[in-house]
């Protein structure tokens, strides 16, 4: 997500469990987009279309400074 494009939480899903071997459904990439957007302070925007990120995000960076 970190082109900027709009992206649709079933193709967010498909991703996932592709690179993972593992089942997750809509409510959970939900749940941790919220979760992204609250404590990793990462903003975006959703709509009919689907979701997309507001701005690039270092990831890792957000992440060390969210443990700390």
């Amino acid at each position: 997500m970190n082109d900027l494009q709009v992206r649709k939480t079933k193709d967010i899903t498909k991703h996932i469990i592709n690179k993972t071997d593992r089942y997750c459904c809509k409510s959970t990439v939900e749940k941790d987009l919220h979760w992204m957007y609250w404590e990793l302070d990462i903003e975006h925007e959703g709509g009919i279309d689907g979701i997309r990120f507001i701005e690039k995000v270092d990831f890792l960076k957000r992440i060390e400074l969210w443990i700390q």
